[in-house]
């Protein structure tokens, strides 16, 4: 088995997170476990309430940014942030959504920029 995500030798997952997935080795999508362990799986398959309500308009401008991080930075902003309920509020890029103010391009979660 592989994601799926995975079909035809595409990423469809780019359709959501856009090119910040290429950064996945495509071996890590036809795993059979290893796809699991792959952020971008973990945030398609948790349930609503355990990810970030603003993952998926979030995800279209974050992407931008996130791309010219290597994937163990990705992982870990998206992990200590995106999937974390407790954590999540504080993410710099949620609280300028709930604002409605506008996310600066090379804004990360932790409130650095790139």
């Amino acid at each position: 088995m592989n994601c799926f995500k995975y079909r035809d030798n595409r990423k469809l997952c780019f359709d959501i997170f856009g090119k910040v997935v290429n950064f996945i080795d495509e071996e890590m999508c036809k795993s059979e476990e290893d796809y699991t362990n792959c952020i971008f799986y973990k945030m398609l398959t948790e349930p609503e309430d355990k990810h970030c309500k603003h993952m998926e308009v979030c995800s279209h401008i974050a992407s931008i940014t996130l791309s010219k991080l290597p994937y163990k930075e990705i992982k870990s902003q998206c992990e200590t942030y995106c999937l974390n309920p407790e954590n999540r509020k504080n993410c710099a890029i949620y609280k300028l959504f709930d604002q409605l103010d506008e996310i600066p391009i090379g804004l990360l979660p932790d409130g650095s920029m790139i």
